[in-house]
């Protein structure tokens, strides 16, 4: 039982390592963000500036890389709407959440047809 559980621990490292991946493209190419945080009249050079600071101007790869090392220490990074930490705001909205999904499974797991 012990190998099983261990075993079932060990395949979800690669999972975990693959949906990663497939999020980080997913935001990747859903646009640009330094486009959305500045204003249409930036110059080039306010453009360049938040796109370093962001590390945006690194390669997918080192940034790929950067993410997964700042998400095994727990920092989800800063939302760019809220200006706060990620992860915090996940917290905040989590027991809304468990509260809505947990009325959804109690109605949804009735009996049918007697």
């Amino acid at each position: 039982m012990g190998k099983y559980i261990l075993n079932r621990l060990l395949q979800i490292i690669p999972v975990l390592l693959i949906i990663s991946l497939i999020v980080f493209i997913l935001v990747y190419v859903a646009g640009d963000p330094v486009t959305l945080m500045l204003a249409d009249e930036a110059t080039p050079e306010q453009i360049a500036t938040l796109r370093e600071a962001l590390g945006l101007n690194k390669p997918f790869y080192v940034q790929y890389g950067i993410f997964l090392k700042n998400m095994l220490m727990g920092d989800f990074g800063t939302s760019f709407r809220y200006h706060q930490p990620a992860l915090a705001i996940v917290l905040d909205r989590l027991p809304a959440s468990i509260h809505v999904e947990s009325i959804i499974m109690m109605t949804s797991s009735g009996q049918k047809g007697k």
